[in-house]
């Protein structure tokens, strides 16, 4: 009988532990057929984009305060490795994580991530699911971080500051005397029923005198509308070398739900311009122009196609604007 109520209060113990804790995931795969650039060459065949795991935790804290911790692991998918079969070198990898403290008051969170791009990806994108696989120019290249984050709710504004790191090695990636660019970001956003908009601005360290190569600042503005029948956006973004080249970015998207079907369209287009030197053969226009389409068999389950077109991509080979063209069908299920 001791021995019954001692293994029932195990049980009961684990699962009110296990109850604060949550595993999420999100998979999408299926075929993928792109035009490369210059040569209008067709190459195709099935990929898988993402299979990523979450696991989460939260704990009250008391007093309005509560702690939420999330680790990723991705590796999941197929990489670039081809003395593995075409598989992750390293298997498994820690994908986004943080760990942050929310109350009344607002919140603290550090944590290491690799964010959406911006233009295309944030508000300016209006959920649009747009795939860019081979990063043909037209958004900018992303790059994890280390960061350390608060923000403060004011009535309908939330401001934020943080400060990050690069985060591609272990440990103090930017520290004092590397070569890593550390950031001090501010950030404003507002939102009162169908409207939302943020707008940030970047200040960077350890810049190089000159060089197309070191960043000296970012200026980033998007915004979003609800019109009910349909959501439309933009994304904006600025940033400045310290060469004094600048690459723009610019995004206009658009999305209408149909029942299960979801239809979406965004066009964008990056302006480089002023490099003079490491980057000075990447000055010129590219745009892109996609059409997506989502069908929902369920709430975890659902059907996505897209068709891409690109314009004044360059690559090494071929430094003249050339187009190319990207269409995927794709299975995804989040659990």
């Amino acid at each position: 009988m001791k021995k019954t109520l001692i293994a029932l209060a195990s049980i009961a113990a684990v699962g009110a532990a296990s109850a604060q804790v949550s595993i999420t995931g999100y998979m999408s795969a299926g075929y993928v057929v792109a035009t490369a650039q210059g040569t209008g060459a067709a190459n195709g065949g099935f990929a898988v984009d993402s299979a990523e795991l979450y696991i989460k935790s939260s704990e009250d804290m008391g007093s309005g305060y509560k702690a939420t911790a999330s680790m990723g692991l991705g590796g999941l998918e197929r990489a670039t490795d081809p003395t593995n079969n075409g598989y992750g070198k390293y298997g498994l990898y820690p994908h986004n994580f943080d760990i942050k403290i929310a109350g009344p008051m607002g919140s603290i969170t550090v944590g290491n991530t690799k964010s959406p791009d911006y233009a295309s990806g944030s508000l300016g994108g209006v959920g649009v699911l747009y795939y860019d696989f081979a990063d043909h120019g037209n958004f900018s290249a992303r790059s994890r971080r280390d960061y350390l984050t608060v923000t403060a709710p004011v009535n309908k504004f939330t401001l934020t500051a943080s400060h990050q790191e690069a985060g591609n090695v272990t440990g103090w990636g930017g520290a004092e005397g590397s070569t890593s660019q550390r950031i001090s970001v501010g950030a404003i956003t507002y939102a009162d029923g169908p409207i939302a908009v943020n707008g940030q601005y970047f200040t960077y360290d350890n810049e190089v005198a000159k060089s197309d190569a070191t960043n000296s600042n970012v200026m980033r503005l998007a915004g979003s509308y609800d019109l009910g029948m349909a959501k439309i956006g933009s994304g904006y973004q600025k940033g400045t070398a310290s060469s004094g080249g600048t690459s723009t970015q610019f995004t206009i998207a658009a999305s209408v739900p149909l029942g299960a079907i979801t239809l979406g369209a965004i066009y964008g287009s990056r302006e480089i311009s002023g490099m003079n030197a490491t980057l000075k053969d990447s000055n010129g226009s590219y745009t892109n122009t996609g059409l997506t389409a989502n069908y929902q068999f369920s709430k975890r389950t659902g059907l996505t196609g897209q068709y891409s077109s690109y314009d004044g991509i360059k690559t090494t080979a071929n430094m003249n604007p050339a187009k190319g063209s990207l269409a995927l069908v794709l299975l995804t299920h989040s659990f």
